[in-house]
């Protein structure tokens, strides 16, 4: 098994980890629940194949968590029966919360629109009326 070592998130957003589940017996195993902190993802691996499972943790609040147990857990058959098991990591995987996300930027105001070539040719010839010596 292997996990995303590291995951950075927002406050007030959600964290994804991702575990990789690797099946190398001959037998299929379904319905494996992965629970970090408060939440949980599920999944099923096949005989000999891995899957990766992810569990999405809501982050409440600002600062680092560090994840050194999860629990794998499964319900399979028909939920008969429930079996886990508790994972401890000497390498605790970390969860970065950060700052509460920044906001959109307003969106720009609407700019003045620029003068046409057109009504730069009346004020030019408007002006060399004014001007001229005969038009008095």
């Amino acid at each position: 098994m292997d996990v995303t070592p590291e995951v950075d998130a927002f406050a007030g957003r959600e964290a994804v980890f991702e575990f990789a589940l690797q099946n190398g017996s001959k037998v299929d195993r379904r319905d494996i629940e992965v629970r970090c902190l408060t939440a949980a993802g599920m999944g099923s691996v096949a005989a000999g194949e891995s899957q990766s499972i992810e569990v999405v943790v809501p982050v409440a609040q600002r600062g680092v968590t560090r994840v050194n147990q999860f629990e794998l857990r499964t319900r399979y058959p028909f939920g008969w029966f429930y079996s886990w098991t508790y994972v401890k990591d000497r390498s605790p995987f970390t969860l970065r919360l950060r700052r509460p996300e920044p906001e959109p930027c307003p969106p720009r105001a609407p700019r003045a629109p620029a003068p046409t070539r057109r009504r730069e040719a009346t004020r030019t010839s408007l002006a060399c009326a004014l001007t001229s010596p005969g038009s008095h």
